[in-house]
């Protein structure tokens, strides 16, 4: 997730998930989100934690994006093969809840919805 020891990546600095998802901006979102929410407990001594919390991050997103990360990633392959990729259409076309589990399964977040309260 991090170039070096002690940043935090977000976005698709931290990974990139395949365009046709239509999920990447949601996973910028919310890794920012999971960024500040890890950050948070450290800002009273950020100074002596900041290698900790780059691996408490980092361990947070896998976490939290792995299983979407690995779903793509099974979509994309899938998508060069054809007789996977035509049944995988055809299936979609009429199974609403093929369609509706395939998309939550690329776009799911453990990451809580409530707003996180600013940094202080």
């Amino acid at each position: 997730v991090s170039p070096e020891p002690g940043l935090l990546s977000i976005g698709d600095a931290a990974s990139f998930i395949d365009p046709f998802t239509g999920s990447g901006i949601l996973m910028a979102l919310e890794s920012g989100q999971l960024a500040a929410e890890t950050i948070k407990p450290h800002l009273g001594h950020l100074s002596e934690s900041v290698f900790a919390l780059s691996r408490e991050y980092a361990l947070a997103y896998s976490k939290t994006f792995q299983s979407r990360l690995r779903t793509a990633g099974l979509l994309r392959c899938a998508a060069f093969v054809p007789g996977l990729a035509g049944a995988a259409i055809r299936l979609s076309g009429v199974s609403s809840h093929f369609r509706r589990q395939l998309a939550r399964a690329t776009h799911q977040s453990s990451v809580p919805s409530a707003p996180v309260s600013p940094i202080r």
